[in-house]
């Protein structure tokens, strides 16, 4: 009983300990920062220093604002004391470090304005850069230039346009307070001397169409430009550049003007054109003939300096750029023309059948229905060959020749033969030759052989004729009569083999005759 009872007591101590052992220590809350003081705005980092491995965190500031983060960083914009708390936790529990009065935040001193100037004097327009001089680090500046412009700019720039004495103040703010600096009557702009207008150009006399560059030369620095060129054009650019293209005498003018006043200048009779010759039209091509789609590179080579063309391409195409490009697509002979247009009117120049687009070369081929037989031998020849030939001339082989299409030949002698084609376009011409194409052997032939022997059984003489058919094939080295040696040589055997039968029925058929005449004479 008492064993039993130990037991129990060890095994419930064991369910108590052992969830504490497995789930490890809560954490230890801890932290530093790098730094507890200073004005306001205050920048703190906070750093986690908790032992016992924490999962979490959280973070009270002391100035209502908190974070979940591991290791925050805090603005402070109030001065004041802050108490800082961290919570840490983990699966084992929680743990609280509070640091009372951590944080000291001061007020920052306030800025102590005041600012300067490139340039205090001078005329209209007066552009003035202003420099900031302001202590204690300011955040915030507010520029009134006394003119009712105004700024937030750390370093701004203003330009003065009217004449007038002016005051300058800057306000410059932080987080400790603001601070105003002015300056009274700082800034005085005078009125500026009005221009004297002058002008000068590049050229005055010239054929149209015309350019001429025209040059400010006005003094006391204007602003604006007014130019009148005596044409009916007008600009207002400082150095304009003035197309005249008609011929006449032209009076040019010139009113400047800047925030002292105006001026103008005026050249009578300044600029003389004369009229413009007539352009003389001209071009060439980089090629004039070859295999369509064939593409021209045409260059205009006209005088008198055209400013407009017209092409017309001989096949209903058209070009207005000075040097085109065109493909003609169809095989055929084209007329060019172009007409050149300039301010004096207008040239044109025509080249009959200039260009040539001419069909591609033709490919010679050709197929026949035979290509050997016995003499005579007709054989149907077809061609085949590409890219639209338009004549044909045949050659058999046997000295004889067609300019047919598709002709029909006979051959009536034995023999090989070799044919040929040349075939014909605008673009050119190609032929073939097939060699040893046509096998002509000569026709079958046919021969008796007559052999005679006596026969004493039914008269003096006997004559047993035996035909002997053979086909020959005549060539020129024949053997009897055109029969080639190896026909010859059957033959022969042939005969012999006969004359062989004949004799031995001759010499079975004698004993018997004899026979019958000893019979009679009994």
């Amino acid at each position: 009983m008492k064993t039993a009872v130990m037991w129990f007591i060890l095994i419930a101590i064991a369910c108590i300990i052992l969830p504490v052992t497995a789930d490890g220590a809560p954490p230890i809350a801890a932290f530093t920062s790098n730094m507890t003081s200073g004005t306001v705005p205050l920048a703190i980092q906070f750093v986690d220093a908790s032992s016992n491995s924490p999962a979490s965190w959280t973070w009270t500031f002391g100035d209502g604002g908190s974070s979940t983060v591991q290791d925050p960083v805090h603005m402070y914009t109030t001065p004041g004391t802050y108490t800082i708390t961290l919570t840490a936790t983990n699966a084992a529990g929680s743990n609280t470090d509070t640091a009372t009065n951590y944080i000291t935040v001061t007020k920052a001193s306030p800025p102590a304005a005041s600012f300067a100037a490139n340039i205090t004097v001078g005329t209209v327009p007066l552009t003035v850069n202003f420099t900031d001089m302001s202590t204690n680090s300011p955040t915030v500046w507010a520029w009134s230039f006394g003119d009712g412009g105004w700024s937030t700019l750390e370093n701004p720039s203003h330009t003065y346009t009217t004449p007038g004495t002016y005051t300058v103040s800057l306000t410059a703010s932080n987080y400790g307070g603001s601070n105003v600096a002015t300056t009274t009557n700082y800034i005085t702009v005078t009125k500026a001397s009005p221009p004297i207008a002058s002008f000068t150009s590049n050229v005055t006399v010239g054929s149209a169409p015309f350019s001429v560059g025209f040059s400010d030369t006005s003094t006391n620095s204007p602003i604006q430009w007014a130019w009148t060129f005596g044409d009916g054009g007008t600009s207002s650019v400082q150095n304009p550049v003035h197309m005249y293209t008609t011929a006449g005498t032209y009076t040019v003018s010139l009113l400047a003007t800047n925030y002292g006043g105006s001026n103008s200048v005026t050249q009578t009779n300044y600029i003389t054109v004369s009229g413009q010759s007539l352009p003389v039209a001209s071009f060439i091509a980089n090629t004039t003939s070859g295999p369509f789609p064939l593409t021209v590179n045409f260059t205009d080579t006209s005088t008198n300096s055209p400013i407009q063309w017209a092409w017309t391409f001989g096949d209903g195409g058209t070009s207005s750029v000075q040097n085109p490009s065109y493909t003609y697509t169809t095989p055929g002979t084209y007329t060019v023309s172009l007409t050149v247009t300039n301010y004096g009117g207008n040239g044109t120049v025509t080249q009959s059948s200039y260009i040539r687009a001419l069909p591609k070369f033709p490919v010679a081929a050709f197929v026949s229905d035979v290509t050997s037989g016995t003499a005579p031998l007709t054989v149907n020849f077809t061609d085949m060959s590409t890219n639209s030939p338009i004549t044909w001339a045949w050659t058999f082989g046997d000295g004889a020749t067609s300019s047919l299409q598709n002709p029909i030949y006979t051959y009536t002698s034995p023999g090989t033969y070799s044919v040929a084609l040349l075939v014909t376009n605008a673009g050119g011409s190609d032929s073939i030759t097939k060699s040893s194409y046509i096998t002509v052997s000569a026709a079958s032939v046919t021969q008796a052989v007559t052999l005679t022997t006596p026969s004493p059984a039914v008269s003096p003489t006997a004559t047993a004729t035996i035909a002997a058919t053979v086909t020959a094939s005549q060539n020129t080295t024949g053997y009897g009569g055109g029969v080639s040696f190896w026909t010859f040589a059957v033959l022969v055997i042939v005969v012999i083999f006969i004359l062989g039968v004949v004799v031995t029925i001759l010499a079975r058929k004698k004993p018997q005759q004899h026979r019958r005449h000893r019979g009679e004479d009994l």
